[in-house]
């Protein structure tokens, strides 16, 4: 599962994506319910992306028809879905 949307993301950033994560609280039951839900081997449940609601997307799918002030949102989509994929995430 993957959620998108689109909010005013900070600075001059037009996109923001990741693996899912959680927080919760509750029974020690509950946690390890929470932990433990995915099939095995599984431990992230998908992620998230989120566009710039303010910036000027070119959605169309010529390169020669996108203007001087618009950003690419194929672009900018495939490079959040790798974050999403785990691409980029690492501390190390």
């Amino acid at each position: 599962v993957v959620y998108v949307g689109a909010r005013n993301l900070a600075g001059a950033a037009v996109g923001e994506g990741g693996p899912g994560t959680y927080a919760a609280g509750g029974s020690g039951d509950w946690l390890s319910f929470l932990r433990t839900r995915a099939p095995t081997g599984v431990t992230a449940w998908g992620g998230s992306v989120a566009f710039d609601a303010n910036t000027n997307w070119y959605f169309g799918a010529a390169p020669a028809g996108i203007g001087r002030s618009q950003i690419d949102f194929y672009s900018v989509a495939v490079h959040e879905f790798a974050h999403v994929l785990g691409i980029g995430t690492s501390d190390r």
